[in-house]
């Protein structure tokens, strides 16, 4: 008998630790986010830290899955101003406007699979972003997402991708060169505007259509594109440098 007491007694030690465990990560979880729940699972509205510098978003909080970032990392008063890097867990399906918008300190990122919209202005003013993992999966990158990442020197754009939106990429000024998959079939106004140090940018044939000023102050871009395609005759209206392949 008390050898059985004794086994009972460790087992019951050993779930009060693990729900002990359970009950101060999910307080840690509460204190550091905000968050709405729903029957999809968790989105995560506001980041409330200050002193991190890499953080690891949970893949689950009160036992439900994170599927989406709707709020802010690195506001005033919403916390992230030092954050360098963040890693996404790949339940993430939806990336919203401003999510890390002015996460001036960040430095890398990975967008992890299932993720088809960078929403708008989703990296704005990212000032110190260096290095962007995008999924396969990646559909459209909407307005100004990228827009003033001025220390982002090469993106490698998804086959998937099909739409480059509106200043996208404007003033990424360490951008050098760039790739447009033959997915794609649009590029946006201003989508690489002054980006003074982009000098190549191959744009296949099945782009239909190019914005108004989408190369505006880049001054040393040539256009790469196959004979006759629409890339060719936009260059040639608007006075871009350009060779055929």
């Amino acid at each position: 008998m008390k050898k059985i007491s004794i086994v009972m007694n460790i087992i019951l030690i050993s779930i009060l630790f693990i729900l002990t465990l359970y009950i101060v990560n999910e307080y840690n979880k509460m204190q550091t986010y905000l968050f709405n729940v729903n029957r999809r699972g968790v989105t995560i509205t506001k980041y409330l830290k200050e002193d991190k510098e890499e953080i690891i978003v949970p893949h689950y909080i009160l036992g439900k899955p994170v599927y989406s970032l709707e709020g802010t990392f690195c506001t005033t008063g919403g916390g992230g101003a030092r954050l360098k890097k963040i890693i996404l867990p790949e339940g993430i399906k939806d990336i919203g406007i401003t999510t890390f918008s002015s996460c001036i300190s960040l430095e890398e990122m990975n967008i992890p699979e299932g993720v088809t919209i960078l929403e708008e202005s989703s990296f704005m003013r990212c000032s110190n972003l260096e290095r962007v993992e995008l999924p396969s999966t990646l559909e459209i990158i909407e307005e100004s997402t990228f827009f003033e990442c001025y220390k982002l020197k090469t993106i490698k754009l998804p086959r998937s991708l099909e739409v480059i939106g509106e200043a996208a990429f404007g003033k990424c000024r360490s951008l050098k060169g760039i790739i447009i998959p033959e997915s794609v079939k649009e590029i946006g106004e201003n989508a690489f505007r002054e980006c003074e140090n982009l000098e190549k940018v191959k744009i296949p044939a099945s782009v239909e259509k190019i914005g108004e000023n989408a190369f505006l102050d880049s001054e040393k871009v040539e256009i790469i594109t196959p004979k006759n395609s629409y890339a060719e005759k936009y260059a040639k209206e608007n006075n871009i440098p350009y060779q055929n392949e």
